[in-house]
């Protein structure tokens, strides 16, 4: 805690020093502006810190086992231990005294899946993984039913591993895109579960590219993590799957394009990733790219930093463009140095990983960051090559209005929209004061690009909320024109008004509105529309008395219903509306309350 708070502290008095900075001259017809900052929750440089397995050993191929079907065209394979580790490193049950528990289906190939194929599954067909857990003995195995019909029998798994996962992939011609259910059952107990999935045709995301590994900051006890960097554009998944060596490793959300992975002993080892999704149709993953690399976990000196990634966030052709810059340091630098055509244009300390660069005009750029490893030592510059657009190439995120709500009592203000063109992810801003020009747009979070709502705390009426939905390019991550909100609390629920003494159905108080009272008093009629309407003398409860008092208010020249006043000036009281509470049944209508009534 008293570290955040150190963190916190230094981050304030750098961006106080940072107008200090001397930039290296202008690099177009405007000097460019640096905000660092540090990551906010969600952004894509954070890196995923996931424990590795136990052991990591070489992947092995698809299994050739196969299993007898009893469906023409449709084959069984068995799943090895290395495709069930993500059961296991995902979910474990507890048992619960069954043998079947946790049954789960996903779709792993498409009719238009690119990656290799097992011998089971040819160009044109489906595979589908269904795994469960078995927690007691099972010698006559599990059989699989495809849409009521028996497939075949899957041998129980060794006495000696239970608890544990089995499995097995269906694939065949015979599968065809639809809605399909798949069933197991235990001969031997008759326990039985079933799930049902859409299969479909083409995958429903984007698979990763440019995947590349290779190892960081070696520790004192001279072990290393891998790193691992890739690309997606397109449709995103809900999130990665990562393994190592053909060992499930762990999921990460899809906003974040890099892990680093602690446990792989010094070596050659491969990392694999795949996209994740599941929604209301099922669970689907897509293919395994793949990058090798040796986990030397040698001193590699003053090594440039990772991951770094570009976003054209805003689009301004008169004051200039503003990038988002996201990157990962290492432990040995002092300082971030910020390179802009080969040119240095300033420096950051290292507990920055994120900067907005504002100024640039659009074309073509070359962005980077090196790091200052101390005494004359640097390392090599991270740069990519980025196109900065006059107009976002992202114009379609949403479709309707972008709705904004704020809590009075909570001041959590709350924001909700339709995607339309898939982002990869949303960009939430802030600007808490905006009467004051110097405040700018803060980042609050980041959010994955599937996302259709988003809470910000600690919000007031005049904020102003920002949305920036970005999709990866080619070229790189580009942002839509910013939407902004500003969350304003909802109206309160219309006043509710009665006219004391109209009890009853009626539009004016009356011989009838009595007559009703009576008659529910004493007769078993009808309820009163207005039951606090009845309480003729206001006394707080609908009795007797009160009807004894509108009559003589009608025939006797009694006193009005309590709260009548005269508005007229002739005398008599005038029919006098008045606010009940919220939740009475009264809904008396305003018209019935003016003095001509």
């Amino acid at each position: 805690m008293h570290r955040n708070r150190a963190r916190r502290h230094v981050a304030t008095r750098w961006l106080i020093a940072l107008s200090t900075i001397a930039m290296t001259g202008p690099l177009s017809a405007r000097d460019l502006v640096v905000e660092p900052s540090l990551s906010p929750k969600g952004l894509p440089s954070i890196r995923a810190e996931l424990a590795g397995h136990d052991a990591f050993v070489k992947p092995e191929p698809f299994p050739s086992s196969r299993l007898d079907s009893e469906i023409e065209e449709v084959s069984l394979r068995t799943l090895s231990s290395k495709e069930l580790s993500a059961r296991k490193a995902r979910r474990t049950a507890d048992g619960g005294g069954t043998d079947l528990l946790d049954l789960e289906v996903t779709q792993t190939h498409f009719l238009n899946s690119v990656c290799p194929r097992p011998s089971t599954c040819p160009a044109d067909c489906v595979e589908i993984e269904i795994t469960w857990r078995e927690t007691r003995p099972n010698p006559e195995g599990v059989i699989l039913l495809f849409d009521g019909q028996v497939v075949g029998t899957v041998p129980g798994i060794p006495d000696d591993s239970l608890p544990g996962f089995n499995g097995t992939a269906i694939a065949g011609v015979a599968i065809q895109p639809g809605s399909h259910v798949f069933r197991i059952e235990d001969p031997n107990t008759g326990d039985s579960a079933e799930a049902t999935i859409e299969i479909l045709g083409e995958q429903p995301f984007t698979d990763p590219s440019s995947v590349s590994c290779t190892y960081g900051t070696v520790a004192i006890n001279g072990s290393c993590p891998l790193l691992g960097d890739w690309k997606q554009a397109g449709v995103p998944p809900d999130e990665w799957e990562l393994r190592v060596d053909g060992s499930f490793v762990g999921a990460i959300a899809a906003s974040i394009p890099g892990a680093s992975i602690n446990g792989p002993p010094q070596g050659e080892h491969c990392l694999q990733v795949a996209g994740f999704l599941q929604d209301e149709r099922g669970r689907y993953r897509g293919c395994l790219a793949e990058s090798c690399c040796n986990l030397s976990c040698e001193d590699p000196g003053c090594l440039e930093p990772s991951g770094l990634k570009l976003c054209q966030l805003d689009y301004d052709n008169v004051n200039g463009h503003r990038m988002f810059i996201f990157w990962t340091s290492r432990d040995i630098y002092e300082q971030i140095e910020i390179v802009v055509n080969t040119r240095p244009i300033g420096t950051l300390l290292p507990i920055f990983d994120a900067l907005t660069l504002s100024g640039f005009d659009s074309g073509n750029w070359q962005i980077g960051v090196r790091g200052d490893c101390g005494g004359g030592s640097f390392s090599l510059v991270n740069a990519t090559n980025f196109t900065i657009e006059r107009i976002s190439p992202h114009r379609n995120p949403t479709t309707g209005t972008v709705e904004c709500e704020l809590d009075p009592d909570t001041r959590i203000g709350r924001v909700s929209w339709t995607n339309a063109d898939p982002s990869g992810f949303i960009v939430v801003r802030v600007n808490r004061n905006p009467s004051d020009p110097q405040t700018l747009f803060e980042i609050d979070s980041i959010l994955p690009g599937r996302s259709e709502s988003a809470e910000i705390p600690n919000l007031t009426e005049d904020a102003i909320v920002r949305l920036s939905f970005v999709a990866q390019l080619p070229s790189g991550y580009y942002a839509s024109f910013p939407i902004d909100c500003q969350p304003v609390a909802p109206p309160p629920p219309p006043e509710r008004i009665m006219m004391r003494g109209l009890c009853g159905p009626g539009a004016a108080v009356t011989l009838g509105s009595a007559i009703f009272g009576l008659n529910h008093l004493f007769l078993a009629g009808p309820a009163p529309p207005c039951r606090a309407a009845c309480d003729v003398n206001a006394d707080g409860s609908f009795n007797l008395t009160d009807m004894i008092h509108l009559l003589g208010f009608l025939f006797t020249a009694g006193p009005g219903p309590v709260g009548w006043i005269d508005e007229t000036g002739d005398g008599t009281a005038d029919p006098t509306c008045e606010a009940v509470a919220a939740e009475a049944d009264c809904e008396t209508p305003p018209s019935l309350c003016s003095a001509d009534a």
